[in-house]
């Protein structure tokens, strides 16, 4: 009803109130997800089914060492030793045999493989937890874990990323890669000890008449400094891990950029704490078939 000049303005339709909110919204933000190649196994691969974890650089390297391992014990074994010491060929293939399974598990073995997320979370984070989270994994790690950029994942108490293997040295395979080292301790200092004893009662201007009596020769000289290099590099790396082991650390935890105090989240140095961390349960494997789809 109209009251001489003035009017009653009409409501604004729905239609005009969608568009002007429309128009004033922000664009929704755009979440970059990972590339589609990109799997829950980042580089590495399943072998032997889904039994073995194997990053695609360890192959070649790891029977490098492997040769490296075998190859001195077996001339120690036949040239060095005499055939009827049992005792020396019996300790030095077992040193070498004990090494060589735990490369290969170093090697093979799932490191603790965090699964990583398809999109990025979308509940606020804690400033502790934003810390934490990886922007590739899109996942929160777990304290003390890692993202590698190497093998291209996340990992449970990430230790480093061994360049000669070509692996991680995490959670799962901390107790493999220091069992190595301290196999292979004794075994060079062994072949050392007996190479040297068969070489202060060795006549050499006899063994130059012979074709044998030449690769005895160059047997001794070769074990002996075959095995003094090879000491000098695993005895270091020895007694490093061995100290880690004691005090439950890791190389992130001593050199990273947060370093975390030895007695953190450990009670004691002791003996149970080494056996405990190298003898103890493995824990079970994060990595599952259905987590291999893109």
């Amino acid at each position: 009803m109209m009251n001489g000049s003035s009017y009653s303005t009409p409501p604004p339709t729905a239609t005009t109130t969608t568009a002007s909110v429309s128009e004033s919204a922000p664009s929704p933000p755009v979440v970059l997800l990972p590339p589609a190649a990109k799997g829950a196994l980042g580089n590495s691969i399943f072998k032997c089914g889904q039994c073995c974890v194997v990053p695609q650089d360890a192959g070649t390297r790891t029977w490098l060492i492997a040769f490296l391992v075998v190859f001195p014990t077996v001339v120690f074994c036949v040239s060095i030793v005499p055939a009827d010491e049992y005792w020396s060929i019996a300790v030095a293939c077992a040193l070498a045999v004990f090494a060589l399974v735990n490369l290969l598990f170093a090697t093979t073995c799932d490191p603790g493989i965090i699964p990583r997320s398809d999109a990025p979370p979308t509940h606020l984070l804690s400033a502790d937890h934003a810390d934490r989270l990886c922007r590739t994994c899109y996942i929160v790690r777990p304290e003390r874990s890692a993202h590698c950029p190497f093998c291209d994942y996340c990992v449970e108490e990430y230790d480093h990323h061994c360049g000669v293997l070509g692996c991680c040295v995490a959670k799962r395979t901390f107790r493999f890669f220091a069992m190595f080292f301290f196999a292979t301790t004794p075994l060079a200092l062994l072949i050392f000890i007996r190479t040297v004893i068969v070489a202060s009662v060795t006549d050499f201007n006899q063994l130059n008449l012979t074709d044998g009596g030449r690769w005895k020769f160059a047997a001794i000289v070769g074990c002996i400094i075959f095995s003094v290099l090879s000491g000098c590099m695993v005895f270091g790396q020895a007694v490093f891990y061995f100290q880690l082991a004691c005090t439950g650390m890791t190389q992130k935890d001593l050199f990273g950029s947060k370093k975390r105090n030895a007695s953190e989240g450990c009670d004691c140095r002791s003996p149970c704490r080494f056996f405990g961390r190298l003898c103890g349960p493995l824990g079970y494997s994060r990595v599952t078939s259905p987590q291999i789809a893109v």
